[in-house]
């Protein structure tokens, strides 16, 4: 299969992997109405934009394979590991990010439920869902197999602070979203989705920079780095 095929699949993939997350979010949310049409409407357009700038992510800039790839991958595997997490059963409807969550990682202190979050079935398959596509398909990845300093900043601080972005987020930002969604699902999901894609991003561009590289300059596709 060519380059330009195997692009085409893969863009329809991720799209995929996008309205894949706002059918979950309906599902899991127990959403109705109004609200249940705006996700569903939301999530295919912003399939619609993944597919599309998959396609010619090559006129944009190296980082937005690794974002492409970690929000419809990583994000699913995060609203699945949710489920598993609940036991296959969706909480109760409403905007209640606490009850939403259903685990111990949002009651208690602050710190015992960080680690919960940490060592769950949503971060685990969050890590399944994003690390094994953005190894073989990103220019960050490929960029990364120049040097170890590229090596560490992408797959290990990168990857670090993609999980405490999602876990700081989701504490912090999950109840305010869930109140203007009126869905704490909805709203836990956006804010763990939005801190995992700055974590990841922040992390690898502060491991570039303390390793001595310089990751202001842009990454010309096909050339040495």
């Amino acid at each position: 299969m060519s380059t330009t095929g195997r692009d085409r699949w893969v863009a329809r993939g991720l799209g995929a992997s996008v309205l894949a997350q706002g059918v979950g979010l309906v599902l899991l949310g127990r959403l109705e109405g109004a609200a249940l049409w705006q996700v569903l409407v939301v999530s295919s357009a912003l399939a619609m934009v993944t597919v599309t700038a998959w396609r010619h992510r090559l006129l944009l800039n190296h980082r937005i394979d690794m974002l492409l790839v970690m929000a419809a991958g990583g994000g699913l595997g995060m609203l699945v590991g949710w489920w598993v997490d609940l036991g296959y059963v969706a909480p109760a409807a409403g905007p209640s990010f606490h009850l939403a969550m259903g685990h111990a990682a949002c009651h208690g202190p602050q710190s015992a439920g960080s680690w919960q979050m940490v060592f769950s079935w949503m971060t685990a398959l969050m890590l399944l869902g994003a690390i094994p596509p953005g190894v073989l398909l990103t220019r960050c990845a490929e960029l990364a197999r120049s040097g170890w300093r590229r090596w560490a900043s992408t797959h290990i601080v990168g990857n670090v602070v993609m999980v405490a972005g999602m876990v700081w987020l989701g504490h912090w930002l999950g109840p305010g979203l869930a109140r203007l969604a009126g869905s704490g699902v909805v709203g836990g999901h956006l804010a763990m989705l939005i801190g995992m894609l700055a974590g990841m991003e922040a992390g690898m561009f502060a491991g570039e920079a303390v390793l001595g590289l310089k990751p202001w300059q842009e990454w010309r596709w096909r050339e040495q780095a």
